[in-house]
């Protein structure tokens, strides 16, 4: 028997699909709105006798391998082990050097892991991060918003993330590729994050895989922004900063609304807008919207409204619309805020419209003019 078909006997696709629809019986079958788009009249069925489920609504249906690759946006490769771990099936012995490599992986998550609960303990409780926590409170972050998004803290110390991460029984080297240490040509390490708020960056699954580390007090000749820096469990043009727990929320409302910063995603699922995302700091790139494009065909752009934010608007939008999409532009009002960070503190109720009334692009450059 192929492990494909020995798992699709072990899984109970109804138990499978109700993890994330509340199913009800309807004779033979079970019956619920559907995941992948808006509805308000159930037409998502679930067959336990065949297998498979099926929406009348958007025409999307499957079996157990195409429910995960829907709901978790991956390709049978990936659906096929997530299920085999749920279902307790061996796969076939992976080839010496792919083996390595997921091995190298699992470490680097490892190490990130604990660098986010790091830093997230310094903030939380280190009198060294009072000023950083004054900051996220003038911010308007709520306590359980830092906490949902895993923020943190590095001191200004070179070594003190060294001597953490030793301890846990990792080398320096390992935490060097990781990004977290950075290797001196005399051989010897130190902190690459110091005295910086930190924002995890997670990949489409949850899994830490780098940082975005803020400097508290903007300086001549200090970087504003230090991030991680490529590893084999993280590349920047291809990382989406709050996809992860965004995804979801793009499906049911059919649009995902991209800003240009970590805050920006942050204050924007604060206040109840959860399809947001950004760009993870850089300019946006076809593989990232290629990713977008498994959960929606809309997009509404809402960068920084300063000359370099408008040139980066202009730039995503002629790609975005090259991709495929359906392309708007949300018009901040330059004399109120600059960002959607700071119009959320200000004025909420604003924001809501703007976003409802998001213009087509074209309307927005002939205004622009």
């Amino acid at each position: 028997m192929q492990p494909s078909e020995e798992i699709k006997e072990k899984i109970n696709i109804v138990e499978l699909v109700g993890e994330h629809v509340q199913l009800k019986k309807a004779g033979v079958n079970y019956r619920g709105l559907c995941p992948f788009h808006q509805e308000k009249t159930a037409s998502f069925m679930v067959s336990p006798a065949k297998q498979i489920w099926h929406c009348f609504g958007c025409g999307l249906g499957g079996d157990v391998f195409e429910f995960v690759k829907q709901t978790e946006s991956v390709e049978f490769p990936e659906a096929l082990r997530i299920l085999a771990s749920r279902a307790g099936v061996v796969l076939r012995q992976p080839t010496v050097s792919y083996q390595k490599e997921q091995d190298q992986k699992k470490v680097l998550h490892e190490i990130n892991d604990w660098a986010a609960k790091f830093y997230a303990e310094i903030l939380d409780k280190s009198g060294v991060a009072l000023a950083a926590r004054e900051y996220l409170q003038n911010r308007g972050l709520k306590p359980e918003t830092v906490k949902i998004w895993g923020l943190g803290f590095a001191p200004e110390d070179f070594h003190v993330f060294e001597n953490f991460i030793i301890k846990k029984g990792f080398q320096k080297k390992e935490a060097a590729a990781a990004g977290l240490l950075v290797q001196k040509d005399d051989g010897t390490f130190f902190d690459r994050f110091r005295g910086r708020i930190m924002f995890p960056l997670h990949d489409i699954h949850g899994r830490i895989v780098g940082f975005t580390g803020r400097i508290l007090i903007e300086a001549e000749g200090v970087a504003k922004y230090v991030n991680s820096p490529e590893s084999p469990i993280y590349s920047k043009s291809h990382l989406i900063y709050g996809l992860h727990k965004a995804k979801s929320a793009i499906r049911q409302h059919g649009e995902a609304v991209i800003v240009e910063g970590n805050m920006d995603v942050i204050a924007c699922h604060e206040a109840g807008f959860a399809n947001t995302v950004a760009s993870s700091g850089t300019a946006l790139s076809t593989t990232q919207l290629e990713t977008l494009k498994r959960f929606t065909d809309n997009i509404s752009f809402a960068f920084d409204v300063d000359e370099a934010g408008l040139q980066a608007t202009r730039r995503a939008v002629e790609l975005a619309l090259h991709t495929g999409f359906n392309v708007k532009v949300i018009d901040i009002p330059k004399s109120l805020a600059k960002d959607p960070d700071e119009l959320l503190r200000k004025d909420l109720n604003l924001w809501k419209q703007l976003v409802e009334n998001a213009r087509f692009f074209l309307d927005f450059y002939f205004d622009s003019i």
